[in-house]
Formats: C-alpha cells, sequence, structure tokens
C-alpha cells in the first residue's frame, strides 16, 4: 500500500484511504484476499483453500512485519496469486503425488517444488506497475494454475 494507487485499488473494488487508514494487517489483507479470490471461476477454488490462502497470507504478513518488513500492496498481492495457485494446483494434483507410496519427505518436497514454482510465476505474471486490475490478477491466477497443471500433469 505504500506504493499503491487508489484508483487501480477502486478498479479492484477496494478504498486506498480505508485500507491504509486501517490499522489490523488481518483485515487489510483479508480484503486484498477477498479481491484476489472474487474474480475466480466457480470451482477453481475451494471456499476452505480460500481459507487457507487467507491464513497464509496472514501469517506470511506478520512474519515480513516480525523481520522489520512492511510488504506492499504488489508483494501481497504476488505471494496471494502464488498461494492460490498453488493451492488450487495442489488440491488437484494429490492423488498423482501420493501414487507410489511415497515418503512423507519426497510428498514435501514436491509440494516444496510446486510452491516455489507458484512463487515464480506469480513473481512473473504482468501487472500494472499502478495495481493490478481485476482482469490481471485472473489472468494470472488462471495462467499459474494452467502452467502448474502442465508441469505437473494433470491428475
Amino acid at each position: 500500500m505504500r506504493t499503491g494507487d487508489a484508483q487501480a485499488l477502486r478498479d479492484l473494488g477496494l478504498d486506498y484511504d480505508a485500507l491504509r487508514a486501517n490499522p489490523d494487517p488481518l483485515q487489510v489483507t483479508k480484503a486484498i484476499v477477498d479481491a484476489a479470490c472474487g474474480p475466480l471461476q466457480d470451482g477453481t477454488i475451494e471456499d476452505h483453500e480460500q481459507r487457507l490462502v487467507a491464513a497464509d497470507i496472514a501469517s506470511w504478513i506478520l512474519q515480513e512485519q516480525a523481520d522489520g518488513t512492511t510488504p506492499t500492496a504488489d508483494e501481497i498481492v504476488r505471494e496471494t496469486i502464488a498461494l492460490i495457485v498453488f493451492e488450487a494446483a495442489c488440491s488437484e494434483t494429490a492423488a498423482r503425488l501420493q501414487q507410489g507410496d511415497p515418503t512423507a519427505a519426497a510428498v514435501l518436497a514436491a509440494e516444496d517444488e510446486m510452491r516455489a514454482t507458484a512463487r515464480v510465476l506469480a513473481d512473473n505474471a504482468p501487472l500494472s506497475v499502478t495495481g493490478a486490475t481485476e482482469s490481471e490478477l485472473r489472468q494470472a491466477i488462471e495462467k499459474g494454475i494452467e502452467s502448474l497443471r502442465t508441469i505437473w500433469g494433470r491428475p
């Protein structure tokens, strides 16, 4: 939000001044997560996955703040995209990851690779420098999920 554009946030249905005035980073995060999750097609990410994403984002923000850094709106949006892409793709590939009775370490390693790939895809998603639009969010998430499906194969 330090570099946020009020018009871009309004385009997402968010009020920059209200977000900036809100002292609760968890509420700000929820508003951004809701904006990021809202445009998804039905069935792309389930409600429980949205809650996981929101919890992960809140935890990430708190960790960043504990380390002395407050994430920018762009960083929060990109982290949200990465988590949504990871959760959606991981749900689809869970059965495939379990084939052949792999060790827990092997499953965790595969999930770590998927998460890292989702972050790279989110970091490279073309988003407006003045703030992501709803269309850009939707495209970044959909392309990210499709890319992970291609890389990891459809279940």
